[in-house]
């Protein structure tokens, strides 16, 4: 799968989203499942020792100091790393990408990202980049 998005995946945003009409569905798609309803709530997240950003919390030694990072579908927050940091944590990126939002594998929504992985879609935050998005995946 490729890094940067159109390089075999494609993150669209819009705004407004006003006179948006919904694409036809190829041909060729694989056809998705019922649909099951997400529900959101607001929570407190923090880093796991993968982020990317090897964010202190203020007053708090790390990495000895442990604590709760949320790890489900969500927007915003830190990444709930599988194996490693994300690449952009890893390798130089002219876009310098940051941590948006993940989507879990989840089985009610027979959502599966390999052996119940996850991918983590990144933004650029450069002038240049700040349209472009990013992505990695990691599964157990």
């Amino acid at each position: 799968m490729g890094l940067e998005n159109g390089a075999n995946w494609v993150l669209r945003a819009y705004q407004p989203i006003e006179g948006l009409t919904p694409l036809a569905r190829p041909a060729d798609a694989p056809k998705v499942g019922k649909a099951f309803e997400c529900l959101r709530e607001a929570c407190e997240d923090h880093p796991n020792h993968d982020d990317p950003e090897m964010v202190r919390v203020p007053g708090v030694r790390t990495p000895k100091s442990r604590f709760d990072n949320v790890v489900r579908t969500k927007i915003g927050g830190y990444a709930s790393t599988i194996q490693s940091k994300p690449w952009w944590g890893s390798e130089r990126h002219p876009a310098e990408p940051r941590f948006c939002l993940q989507i879990n594998s989840e089985e009610k929504a027979q959502l599966s990202w390999g052996h119940d992985g996850t991918i983590y879609i990144a933004r650029g935050t450069t002038p240049e980049y700040e349209d472009q998005w990013f992505l990695d995946w990691q599964c157990f």
